[in-house]
Protein backbone atom coordinates (compact mmCIF):
# COMPACT_ATOMS: atom_id res chain seq x y z
CA UNK A 1 0.00 0.00 0.00
CA UNK A 2 3.10 2.36 1.09
CA UNK A 3 4.48 1.65 -2.51
CA UNK A 4 1.16 2.83 -4.13
CA UNK A 5 1.07 5.74 -2.39
CA UNK A 6 4.51 6.79 -3.07
CA UNK A 7 3.92 6.42 -6.94
CA UNK A 8 0.74 7.97 -7.22
CA UNK A 9 2.47 11.38 -5.34
CA UNK A 10 5.46 10.64 -7.72
CA UNK A 11 2.91 10.99 -10.50
CA UNK A 12 0.96 14.20 -8.84
CA UNK A 13 4.76 15.63 -8.97
CA UNK A 14 5.38 14.78 -12.52
CA UNK A 15 2.03 16.25 -13.65
CA UNK A 16 2.45 19.40 -11.55
CA UNK A 17 5.68 19.80 -13.26
CA UNK A 18 4.42 19.15 -16.85
CA UNK A 19 1.88 21.87 -16.21
CA UNK A 20 4.18 24.21 -14.70
CA UNK A 21 6.65 23.90 -17.51
CA UNK A 22 3.68 24.44 -20.12
CA UNK A 23 2.88 27.34 -18.07
CA UNK A 24 6.20 28.63 -18.28
CA UNK A 25 6.29 28.23 -22.11
CA UNK A 26 2.91 29.76 -22.91
CA UNK A 27 4.08 33.36 -21.37
CA UNK A 28 4.32 36.16 -23.47
CA UNK A 29 6.89 39.00 -23.53
CA UNK A 30 5.77 42.39 -23.47
CA UNK A 31 5.87 44.67 -26.52
CA UNK A 32 8.10 47.95 -27.60
CA UNK A 33 7.87 50.28 -30.23
CA UNK A 34 9.33 53.60 -30.47
CA UNK A 35 8.39 57.23 -32.46
CA UNK A 36 10.63 58.60 -33.99
CA UNK A 37 12.42 55.07 -35.11
CA UNK A 38 15.00 58.00 -36.91
CA UNK A 39 15.75 61.43 -36.49
CA UNK A 40 18.19 64.18 -37.64
CA UNK A 41 19.43 66.63 -35.62
CA UNK A 42 22.52 68.93 -34.41
CA UNK A 43 24.60 69.18 -31.56
CA UNK A 44 22.63 70.36 -28.50
CA UNK A 45 19.32 69.88 -29.94
CA UNK A 46 16.99 67.90 -27.43
CA UNK A 47 14.74 64.81 -29.62
CA UNK A 48 11.52 63.96 -28.07
CA UNK A 49 10.89 59.98 -28.06
CA UNK A 50 7.58 57.98 -27.24
CA UNK A 51 8.00 54.23 -26.30
CA UNK A 52 4.39 52.46 -26.07
CA UNK A 53 5.11 48.98 -24.07
CA UNK A 54 2.34 46.38 -23.08
CA UNK A 55 2.55 42.92 -21.65
CA UNK A 56 0.39 40.23 -20.21
CA UNK A 57 2.69 40.19 -16.95
CA UNK A 58 3.33 43.15 -14.80
CA UNK A 59 5.90 45.40 -16.48
CA UNK A 60 8.35 46.47 -14.24
CA UNK A 61 10.64 48.94 -15.78
CA UNK A 62 11.85 50.47 -19.45
CA UNK A 63 15.32 51.00 -19.78
CA UNK A 64 17.37 53.59 -22.48
CA UNK A 65 20.75 53.12 -22.98
CA UNK A 66 22.45 55.75 -25.58
CA UNK A 67 25.63 54.33 -27.43
CA UNK A 68 27.15 57.17 -29.77
CA UNK A 69 29.56 57.14 -33.00
CA UNK A 70 32.27 59.36 -31.39
CA UNK A 71 30.77 60.03 -27.76
CA UNK A 72 30.51 57.83 -24.34
CA UNK A 73 27.39 56.36 -23.84
CA UNK A 74 24.66 57.04 -21.41
CA UNK A 75 21.93 54.91 -19.60
CA UNK A 76 18.09 55.83 -18.02
CA UNK A 77 15.43 53.76 -16.04
CA UNK A 78 12.00 53.88 -15.71
CA UNK A 79 9.79 51.68 -13.24
CA UNK A 80 6.20 51.17 -13.46
CA UNK A 81 4.00 51.28 -10.70
CA UNK A 82 2.72 47.50 -9.17
CA UNK A 83 0.19 45.65 -11.65
CA UNK A 84 1.02 47.77 -14.79
CA UNK A 85 0.46 46.19 -17.96
CA UNK A 86 0.73 48.92 -21.02
CA UNK A 87 2.54 52.38 -20.55
CA UNK A 88 3.49 55.20 -22.61
CA UNK A 89 6.91 57.08 -21.64
CA UNK A 90 8.13 60.01 -22.56
CA UNK A 91 11.93 60.32 -23.27
CA UNK A 92 14.40 63.21 -23.98
CA UNK A 93 17.46 62.74 -25.63
CA UNK A 94 19.99 66.04 -25.48
CA UNK A 95 22.77 65.37 -28.44
CA UNK A 96 26.13 65.46 -27.03
CA UNK A 97 29.18 67.32 -28.80
CA UNK A 98 31.70 65.50 -30.57
CA UNK A 99 29.38 62.89 -32.18
CA UNK A 100 28.14 61.75 -35.73
CA UNK A 101 25.47 59.54 -34.91
CA UNK A 102 23.72 57.74 -31.93
CA UNK A 103 21.62 54.59 -31.19
CA UNK A 104 18.79 54.60 -28.66
CA UNK A 105 17.69 50.69 -27.14
CA UNK A 106 15.04 51.04 -25.60
CA UNK A 107 14.60 47.85 -23.42
CA UNK A 108 11.36 46.86 -21.50
CA UNK A 109 11.13 43.75 -19.12
CA UNK A 110 8.53 42.00 -17.31
CA UNK A 111 8.41 40.71 -13.40
CA UNK A 112 8.87 36.87 -15.19
CA UNK A 113 11.93 38.77 -16.73
CA UNK A 114 10.76 38.35 -19.84
CA UNK A 115 11.82 41.47 -22.32
CA UNK A 116 11.65 43.23 -25.84
CA UNK A 117 14.36 45.60 -27.37
CA UNK A 118 13.21 48.34 -29.77
CA UNK A 119 16.03 50.92 -31.36
CA UNK A 120 16.10 54.15 -32.94
CA UNK A 121 18.91 55.93 -34.44
CA UNK A 122 19.49 59.56 -34.17
CA UNK A 123 21.74 61.21 -37.04
CA UNK A 124 24.01 64.33 -35.87
CA UNK A 125 24.17 66.89 -38.87
CA UNK A 126 26.99 69.51 -39.01
CA UNK A 127 25.77 72.62 -38.06
CA UNK A 128 26.33 75.11 -40.82
CA UNK A 129 27.13 78.18 -38.94
CA UNK A 130 25.35 81.97 -39.81
CA UNK A 131 26.85 84.03 -42.42
CA UNK A 132 27.47 87.55 -42.13
CA UNK A 133 28.38 88.70 -45.48
CA UNK A 134 27.31 88.35 -49.12
CA UNK A 135 29.51 88.35 -51.73
CA UNK A 136 29.33 89.01 -55.12
CA UNK A 137 32.36 88.18 -57.79
CA UNK A 138 33.16 89.81 -61.50
CA UNK A 139 30.53 92.40 -61.39
CA UNK A 140 30.73 94.27 -64.57
CA UNK A 141 29.22 97.72 -64.89
CA UNK A 142 29.70 99.69 -68.20
CA UNK A 143 29.67 103.75 -67.84
CA UNK A 144 26.64 105.88 -68.00
CA UNK A 145 25.32 106.98 -71.53
CA UNK A 146 23.15 109.80 -72.71
CA UNK A 147 20.27 107.68 -73.22
CA UNK A 148 19.93 105.47 -70.20
CA UNK A 149 20.61 102.23 -72.21
CA UNK A 150 23.71 100.72 -70.61
CA UNK A 151 24.32 98.50 -67.87
CA UNK A 152 25.72 101.26 -65.40
CA UNK A 153 23.54 100.70 -62.19
CA UNK A 154 24.18 97.83 -59.39
CA UNK A 155 22.29 96.76 -56.04
CA UNK A 156 25.01 95.43 -53.94
CA UNK A 157 22.17 93.58 -51.85
CA UNK A 158 22.25 91.05 -54.16
CA UNK A 159 24.87 91.88 -56.45
CA UNK A 160 22.21 92.62 -59.97
CA UNK A 161 22.76 95.28 -62.46
CA UNK A 162 20.74 97.30 -64.65
CA UNK A 163 20.27 100.17 -66.92
CA UNK A 164 18.74 103.68 -66.13
CA UNK A 165 16.15 102.82 -68.42
CA UNK A 166 15.24 99.25 -66.34
CA UNK A 167 14.41 100.74 -63.46
CA UNK A 168 12.71 103.75 -64.63
CA UNK A 169 8.91 102.05 -64.11
CA UNK A 170 10.45 99.80 -61.81
CA UNK A 171 10.23 101.35 -57.74
CA UNK A 172 11.89 97.75 -56.73
CA UNK A 173 15.22 98.46 -58.71
CA UNK A 174 15.26 102.28 -57.87
CA UNK A 175 15.10 101.38 -54.17
CA UNK A 176 18.09 98.79 -54.17
CA UNK A 177 20.51 100.54 -56.26
CA UNK A 178 23.36 101.88 -54.59
CA UNK A 179 25.87 101.52 -56.56
CA UNK A 180 26.44 103.75 -59.90
CA UNK A 181 29.64 103.65 -62.58
CA UNK A 182 30.72 106.54 -64.99
CA UNK A 183 33.94 107.75 -66.76
CA UNK A 184 34.61 111.54 -67.36
CA UNK A 185 37.77 112.20 -67.64
CA UNK A 186 38.52 109.97 -64.48
CA UNK A 187 36.57 107.13 -63.29
CA UNK A 188 34.10 107.40 -60.79
CA UNK A 189 31.57 105.51 -58.68
CA UNK A 190 29.18 107.36 -56.99
CA UNK A 191 25.84 106.96 -55.51
CA UNK A 192 22.46 107.54 -57.07
CA UNK A 193 21.97 111.13 -54.64
CA UNK A 194 24.70 112.17 -56.54
CA UNK A 195 23.91 111.84 -60.10
CA UNK A 196 23.37 115.48 -60.09
CA UNK A 197 26.99 116.49 -58.64
CA UNK A 198 28.27 114.33 -61.35
CA UNK A 199 26.43 115.56 -64.53
CA UNK A 200 25.60 119.02 -63.32
CA UNK A 201 21.85 117.97 -64.03
CA UNK A 202 19.03 115.91 -62.81
CA UNK A 203 20.04 113.08 -65.22
CA UNK A 204 18.02 110.40 -63.14
CA UNK A 205 14.71 112.74 -63.04
CA UNK A 206 12.93 109.16 -64.08
CA UNK A 207 13.80 107.89 -60.69
CA UNK A 208 11.49 108.57 -58.26
CA UNK A 209 14.42 107.07 -55.17
CA UNK A 210 17.62 107.47 -55.44
CA UNK A 211 19.76 106.01 -52.72
CA UNK A 212 22.86 108.00 -51.29
CA UNK A 213 25.42 105.88 -50.49
CA UNK A 214 28.94 107.00 -48.83
CA UNK A 215 31.86 105.90 -49.90
CA UNK A 216 35.74 106.10 -48.52
CA UNK A 217 39.16 104.76 -49.79
CA UNK A 218 40.91 102.22 -47.72
CA UNK A 219 44.69 101.16 -46.99
CA UNK A 220 43.11 97.71 -47.68
CA UNK A 221 45.47 95.61 -49.88
CA UNK A 222 43.81 93.18 -52.39
CA UNK A 223 44.37 90.44 -50.04
CA UNK A 224 43.25 91.86 -46.99
CA UNK A 225 39.95 91.78 -49.25
CA UNK A 226 40.22 88.31 -50.26
CA UNK A 227 40.65 86.86 -46.98
CA UNK A 228 37.32 88.44 -45.99
CA UNK A 229 34.93 85.38 -45.76
CA UNK A 230 31.19 84.94 -45.58
CA UNK A 231 31.29 84.46 -41.74
CA UNK A 232 33.12 87.68 -40.28
CA UNK A 233 32.31 91.17 -41.28
CA UNK A 234 35.03 92.95 -39.08
CA UNK A 235 37.47 94.20 -41.36
CA UNK A 236 33.97 95.60 -43.50
CA UNK A 237 32.92 97.93 -40.14
CA UNK A 238 36.04 98.89 -39.32
CA UNK A 239 36.89 99.92 -43.33
CA UNK A 240 34.44 102.11 -43.19
CA UNK A 241 34.94 105.64 -42.06
CA UNK A 242 31.99 108.34 -41.65
CA UNK A 243 34.50 111.60 -41.04
CA UNK A 244 36.16 110.17 -44.55
CA UNK A 245 33.24 109.04 -46.47
CA UNK A 246 31.47 111.06 -49.60
CA UNK A 247 28.45 110.26 -51.96
CA UNK A 248 30.99 109.75 -54.72
CA UNK A 249 34.87 108.49 -55.04
CA UNK A 250 36.83 109.35 -57.73
CA UNK A 251 39.70 108.00 -59.43
CA UNK A 252 39.13 104.44 -58.89
CA UNK A 253 42.00 102.82 -60.44
CA UNK A 254 42.73 98.44 -60.43
CA UNK A 255 43.24 97.13 -56.98
CA UNK A 256 41.84 99.93 -54.72
CA UNK A 257 39.48 98.59 -52.23
CA UNK A 258 36.61 100.95 -51.24
CA UNK A 259 34.73 101.02 -48.09
CA UNK A 260 31.12 102.19 -48.40
CA UNK A 261 28.06 102.19 -46.76
CA UNK A 262 24.41 102.16 -47.99
CA UNK A 263 20.89 104.05 -47.22
CA UNK A 264 19.88 101.08 -45.74
CA UNK A 265 23.09 100.74 -43.14
CA UNK A 266 24.76 98.26 -44.65
CA UNK A 267 28.59 98.48 -45.21
CA UNK A 268 30.80 96.72 -47.83
CA UNK A 269 33.90 96.84 -49.52
CA UNK A 270 34.37 97.11 -53.21
CA UNK A 271 37.70 95.46 -54.86
CA UNK A 272 38.48 96.97 -58.85
CA UNK A 273 39.65 94.55 -60.38
CA UNK A 274 40.05 96.08 -63.34
CA UNK A 275 39.08 99.47 -65.42
CA UNK A 276 38.68 100.14 -69.23
CA UNK A 277 38.69 103.86 -69.33
CA UNK A 278 36.54 105.20 -71.77
CA UNK A 279 32.90 106.57 -72.55
CA UNK A 280 31.72 103.47 -75.32
CA UNK A 281 30.13 100.92 -74.85
CA UNK A 282 32.58 98.91 -74.74
CA UNK A 283 34.45 100.36 -71.83
CA UNK A 284 33.90 98.75 -68.76
CA UNK A 285 34.63 98.48 -64.67
CA UNK A 286 34.85 95.07 -63.08
CA UNK A 287 34.97 94.88 -59.25
CA UNK A 288 33.82 92.55 -56.61
CA UNK A 289 31.34 93.48 -53.59
CA UNK A 290 31.43 91.66 -50.14
CA UNK A 291 29.07 93.52 -48.03
CA UNK A 292 26.65 93.05 -44.61
CA UNK A 293 23.75 90.71 -44.88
Amino acid sequence: MKKIHLTLLFIAMLALAFVSCEKDEDLEPPTITVSPGTANAYEGDTVDFTATVAGDQELISVNVSASSVGGAGTSSDTTFDKGEHSATVNYSYVVPSGVTSVTLEFLVTDKENLSDTATAVITVDERIPDTLVSIFEDVKLAPASGDGSLTNNCASVDGSIFTYNDAVDDADLQAKCDIVYHYTTKTLLYSPAAVTSVFGNDAYSGWDTKNETMFNATDLAVADFDAITELSDAEIISAYSNDDAANKIEEVAADDVIAFKTAAGKMGLIKVIEVKEGYNSTDYIIIDIKVQK
